[in-house]
């Protein structure tokens, strides 16, 4: 197999320069000017000379490539409990201020009212504040 590789002379006398796309008859290019012709090693072992041969290994038991096995991610199971309505009436007690102007309260007014619900005997002291503060802001949504 032979590559054609095209070289422009520049003193070619405004002769006609044959291309890649029109290859000769021969394996010689001396008659035609500007045009190398370059062997090609063979490199393959069963000598068809392909050059575009590519080698896959289906080994999947290697070490290097994969040290540990890929795991799923399990999803974690929620703790949802359900708003009761005694906790929706000491959200509307100790926050209703915040209901009213429809303003989602921070962390230290969700504290504060938690500190008055434990000392009332309520409800609210078993939610976390972040709970607290999602609930008034849906409440104020709606």
């Amino acid at each position: 197999m032979h590559i054609f590789v095209d070289v422009v002379l520049a003193s070619s006398g405004g002769q006609d320069i044959p291309t890649a796309e029109d290859p000769p008859d021969s394996n010689h290019s001396d008659d035609i000017p500007g045009r190398v012709v370059e062997p090609m090693e063979d490199d393959h072992e069963d000598g068809n000379g392909t050059s575009d041969v590519f080698q896959f290994s289906d080994n999947n038991s290697s070490s290097e490539e994969e040290p540990f096995p890929k795991r799923r991610k399990v999803a974690k199971k929620s703790n949802r409990v359900q708003w009761t309505e005694l906790e929706m009436q000491e959200i509307k007690k100790y926050l209703g201020g915040f209901l009213a102007s429809k303003i989602t309260p921070g962390k230290k007014d969700c504290i504060l009212a938690i500190s008055k619900s434990k000392s009332d005997g309520g409800q609210l002291h078993r939610r976390d504040y972040t709970l607290i503060v999602k609930k008034v802001s849906n409440m104020n949504r709606k």
